[in-house]
Parts: C-alpha cells; sequence; structure tokens
C-alpha cells in the first residue's frame, strides 16, 4: 500500500509476483504478510498486516518481528524478497543453530549507489569503517527464530532511533531509500555468527551462478 522509495512506484498486489517463489518452496509452511493482497498461489497463507506509513523496506521487519512474536512455535526461518528469490535446495537440514544467513552482492560497501542513496550519518560512518567488506543483501535472512526477531528488531530499533534524530534536528540528511545499510550494520552485531556466500545464495542478479551448490537463488 505504500510506495517503494527506490523505484517512486506503488506494486500492484497480484498473486502472480510470488508464483515462482512458491512454487519452489519445499517441506515449509509459505507465508507471506501482506496488506492488500486478497488471493494467494497455491499453497501460501496470507497473513493480513496493518497499512503503516513508512519506508516499506524497514516496515518489513517490523511486520516480521510482530509476526515471529506470535509464533513461539516456528524453530528455524527465512525473511526473504517474494518476487526476485526461489528456493533450490531446502536448507533446514543443514542449518544450525546460532548462526545466521543472509543474502550478499558481488561487491563492497564503498559502492556509490550504497552512499548516495544511504545519506544519513551513522550509514556513512559504517561505509567508511566497513568499506571493503562485502555488501550483505537484505533479501534474503534465516537463522532460529529468536536470531531473526532479534535481527529484525536491531533494524526497527535503528530506523527509529534515525528518525528520532531527525526530529530532533540532529540528523540533517534525507532519509535513506531502504534497509540495506542497516542490515548491515545489525549483521555486523552478530559478528562470527554471520555465514553468506555459496552455499546461501547465488551469485546476485546473474541468474542462477552458482545454483549447483546454493539453497536460494536471487534475481
Amino acid at each position: 500500500s505504500q510506495p517503494d522509495p527506490q523505484r517512486g512506484t506503488k506494486m500492484a498486489a497480484s498473486p502472480d509476483m510470488l508464483a515462482n517463489w512458491a512454487s519452489s518452496l519445499r517441506n515449509c509452511g509459505r507465508i507471506a504478510l501482506v496488506d492488500e493482497l486478497l488471493t494467494a498461489p497455491a499453497g501460501v497463507e496470507l497473513y493480513r498486516v496493518p497499512d503503516v506509513k513508512m519506508n516499506v523496506y524497514f516496515r518489513r521487519w517490523l511486520h516480521i518481528w510482530q509476526h515471529l512474536r506470535d509464533h513461539p512455535e516456528y524453530r528455524f526461518v527465512w525473511c526473504t524478497d517474494g518476487t526476485d528469490v526461489e528456493m533450490l535446495r531446502a536448507p533446514w537440514e543443514e542449518m544450525e543453530a546460532g548462526k545466521v544467513y543472509v543474502g550478499s552482492e558481488p561487491k563492497t560497501y564503498v559502492d556509490s549507489w550504497a552512499k548516495q542513496n544511504h545519506p544519513e550519518r551513522v550509514y556513512h560512518e559504517f561505509i567508511e569503517e566497513h568499506r571493503n567488506d562485502v555488501m550483505l543483501n537484505a533479501g534474503l535472512l534465516g537463522g532460529t527464530r529468536a536470531d531473526v526477531m532479534a535481527f529484525a528488531h536491531g533494524i526497527i530499533r535503528l530506523y527509529y532511533r534515525i528518525e528520532s534524530y531527525r526530529f530532533w534536528k540532529k540528523e540533517q540528511a534525507g532519509a535513506a531509500v531502504g534497509d540495506m545499510l542497516a542490515f548491515g550494520i545489525v549483521a555486523h552485531s552478530f559478528a562470527g555468527k554471520v555465514i553468506t556466500g555459496p552455499q546461501v545464495h547465488t551469485v546476485f542478479k546473474t541468474d542462477g551462478i552458482g545454483k549447483d551448490n546454493a539453497w536460494w537463488k536471487h534475481k
């Protein structure tokens, strides 16, 4: 119901956009958190979430945290994008409690897009400190329910802290287009537990390079 800040348009609420994601999932509950979508591909449960007027990339973590809070029966969970992610191999048997599995891209945080589109001071400081680290991608996050909840809560906490700074005029820059840098900052707080790369996903935006070993295809 809210526009995509990166594209400036609102996504159409069509179940077809989830078709490849849904058909690829095996041996797991398929849950989509939605605020407008009324029908879903076969086997997908829709969970209605309220329309919250905030950046959609951050907003999803609020809904994810609330959903996980309400479902203590979950053990391992994955939070993925719905329109450009497909499961290639079921990850459940290979996942380890205490590890957090995330997406990444074949570039570092010194990337010009990151700096231009995440202007707040906390993000620029992170970019400078981690300029040569692999850029993590928020489209994939897996782990135990507790770890994923903590990760999601960390992103939301950072978002509201920055908005508080903005309210009190401590932050003068414009707002970030999305959650990519916030995701990286929170992942850094899980240092030693984060796993990404070929086991987790194909090479980002290559239409499947590395698919023989990866759990997920991401674009």
